[in-house]
């Protein structure tokens, strides 16, 4: 079953491991991941931290793209008990051809499933 789904913030941040995922279950831990993002250099603004929402689930997604310079979520599929996260290479033309840098990814879905468990599909 396809889930809604929206992407709170995207960027070239190395916070979780590749490949990694981490579900945010609380104010403390979304806080503590926006702490190293918002250590952002002197000038830029400061990113906007979302509220905890116990009906919303909150994913922290990181990957490093395999042949283009940046990742997507392509979809969001709940089967059974699990969540499948699927990942996508894309051409991204405000990053140049610098290189593929991991990128993270905060997802929001609009149910609570908290209690599922998470599997990133790579393509």
């Amino acid at each position: 079953m396809p889930l809604e789904f929206e992407i709170v913030h995207q960027s070239k941040f190395d916070v979780l491991e590749d490949y990694a995922f981490v579900l945010l279950k609380n104010q403390e831990e979304i806080d503590n991941i926006y702490k190293y993002l918002s250590a952002s250099p002197k000038g830029l603004r400061q990113i906007p931290i979302p509220s905890y929402d116990e009906n919303e689930t909150l994913i922290a997604v990181s990957a490093t793209p395999k042949s283009k310079n940046d990742i997507d979520i392509k979809s969001v599929n709940l089967i059974g008990d699990k969540i499948n996260i699927e990942i996508i290479d894309v051409d991204n033309p405000q990053l140049g051809t610098s290189g593929r840098l991991k990128s993270l990814v905060i997802i929001k879905l609009l149910n609570n499933y908290k209690n599922k468990s998470i599997n990133l599909i790579i393509k």
